[in-house]
């Protein structure tokens, strides 16, 4: 074989190799599908703390994830939602059987302005502990979660009411008094 078809055969089998090398990894990469990306936490929702009354009678968190709202308003309508159905373990529910949450609104200073149907009192069982437990499970769940929420006001009915059995003054703002233990002796 002269040199000239040797250089001939050998740049042929090179750009051969290359062409080859170059349509499998075409083939690759047209090929390669990407794992799927799990949702972000913010598509998954967000993880929110309610309070609940343990055994021994005190306030304990129970984490839950709700889905995404526009505004925490509505985010805190639907905590609020989620205390209502009540725990998912070990924990005693806060708020009566049937109670529904007509509507949520927080105002530029901060209050929480929460309102309940007359269920709310009208099936609660009394007692000033139980009061004290279902009222402080509302105020501390939403200002735990909702760091511009300073206060909340309990209306019912759209009105505000001074008590509900009787303990506890409703007829201003409540505070948070997160991870309160009190305990039932």
């Amino acid at each position: 074989m002269d040199r000239s078809r040797w250089f001939l055969l050998a740049a042929v089998a090179s750009a051969t190799l290359v062409a080859g090398i170059g349509f499998l990894l075409g083939q690759t990469r047209s090929t390669f599908v990407p794992p799927a990306r799990p949702p972000s936490l913010e598509q998954q929702g967000r993880a929110v703390h309610l309070f609940f009354v343990s055994e021994g009678g005190t306030l304990v968190e129970e984490e839950r994830l709700i889905p995404p709202r526009p505004t925490a308003a509505e985010e805190a309508k639907e905590v609020l939602t989620e205390l209502i159905r009540g725990p998912r373990v070990d924990h005693f529910p806060t708020i009566p059987k049937g109670t529904n949450l007509l509507a949520l609104f927080i105002d530029v200073e901060g209050t929480a302005y929460v309102d309940f149907d007359l269920t709310f009192q009208t099936n609660h069982p009394g007692g000033s502990l139980g009061e004290f437990l279902t009222i402080y499970s509302i105020v501390d769940t939403l200002g735990y979660n909702f760091p511009e929420i300073k206060q909340v006001q309990i209306l019912m009915e759209g009105e505000e009411t001074p008590t509900l059995t009787g303990h506890l003054d409703l007829r201003r703002p409540l505070k948070p008094r997160v991870r309160l233990q009190l305990s039932v002796t």
